[in-house]
């Protein structure tokens, strides 16, 4: 693939690096205009990390992926690259990347990373280590090992998983650094080099079922399937077009609120008049008992807004399940005034 023909200017990726904490970070950006694609090189707007341009290192190994449309099918492909420079222009932080690998596809199933803890066993010029794993994918494994192993060099990895599936083959280590705060601990990342299709199948299938797994313990299913997308690109907007239930939860919370000014209206006209006013001029006659009828009427009313507002409630309980929801607490005021109102009630019927 010709760079300049995938990475054209506004174009937008995302850069995986290993800080100086071990840990990936993770960032989107764009490609630069005005630059030339000369030595396999490109130029990016430097991405911001907590409020900041990231502190690139001249010399800094990260992982590109982007998407691309290959007869007629969006693809993710990745490559390592370089930092070479960082320069300012235009008010702009732009950093320079050398292409240092080949560009690869990324399959989904096979990019995705397993979170998991298991125990393995790797052999490192025929010794035996007992070693345990951080995350796997179909392409390779992070794991935590008693010994620093050389880059580039091969190791053989035999790990267990449930259902008697067992996954032996080659690997090549890619990075085996102390870890922090330990003086015998490496976290080692090694990439496999000869797992066959058929125990790579199952292995993508193991990785594929637990993902499910995950995400269907997870509370915001919507925001982990976002997520899962992201990268890829084809995520679908599951709320586009009319928002039925949005306009539902609206209009009951409008006729909850209609009812509310209606009990209080019923609950003043039932309460016992008194001969302050106008009336005590020409004597008239006043009731000084609740009026049962309005009080019914109030009583009745109370309900029809405690109905109204417990499947508001509801309704909303099963649509928030992003950040983005806002929770609305008119239905919880509204459902609290129904319930005082009806206790209310029922004692001044008790009382008369």
């Amino acid at each position: 693939m010709n760079l300049e023909e995938i990475l054209k200017p506004s174009k937008s990726i995302e850069i995986l690096i290993i800080n100086d904490n071990n840990k990936e970070l993770s960032f989107h950006t764009l490609i630069d205009h005005g630059f030339s694609y000369e030595d396999n090189s490109f130029s990016i707007i430097a991405p911001r990390y907590n409020g900041v341009n990231y502190p690139f290192h001249n010399g800094d190994i990260v992982t590109i992926f982007f998407t691309t449309m290959i007869a007629n099918t969006k693809k993710v492909f990745s490559f390592k690259g370089k930092l070479l420079k960082k320069f300012k222009e235009n008010n702009f932080i732009e950093d320079t990347i050398k292409k240092i690998s080949e560009i690869e596809e990324i399959q989904r199933r096979t990019a995705f990373r397993l979170p998991i803890t298991k125990n393995a066993i790797v052999f490192i010029d025929d010794v035996e280590y007992q070693i345990l794993s951080k995350n796997i994918s179909a392409g390779g494994i992070r794991f935590v090992v008693n010994k620093k192993l050389r880059v580039n060099s091969r190791i053989e990895i035999l790990i267990s998983f449930e259902d008697n599936i067992k996954i032996k083959t080659a690997a090549k280590i890619i990075e085996s650094v102390l870890q922090k705060d330990s003086q015998y601990k490496y976290d080692t990342k090694a990439e496999f080099t000869d797992l066959k299709d058929s125990e790579k199948d199952k292995l993508i299938n193991y990785i594929f079922s637990k993902q499910v797994e995950m995400l269907k313990k997870t509370e915001n299913s919507d925001a982990a399937d976002h997520i899962y997308h992201k990268l890829y690109g084809d995520y679908v907007e599951k709320r586009n077009g009319k928002d039925i239930i949005k306009e539902i939860i609206d209009g009951l919370l409008f006729f909850s609120w209609i009812l509310l000014f209606l009990m209080i209206i019923f609950l003043v006209k039932a309460a016992p008049e008194t001969s302050y006013g106008i009336g005590r001029f020409f004597n008239n006659a006043y009731r000084i008992k609740w009026d049962s009828n309005a009080l019914n009427a109030t009583f009745t009313l109370s309900a029809i807004e405690f109905i109204i507002t417990s499947t508001g409630l509801y309704l909303m309980s099963l649509r928030n399940k992003r950040k983005t929801d806002k929770k609305n607490t008119a239905f919880l005021i509204n459902i609290s005034f129904s319930i005082f109102i009806m206790l209310l009630v029922l004692f001044f019927q008790i009382m008369l």
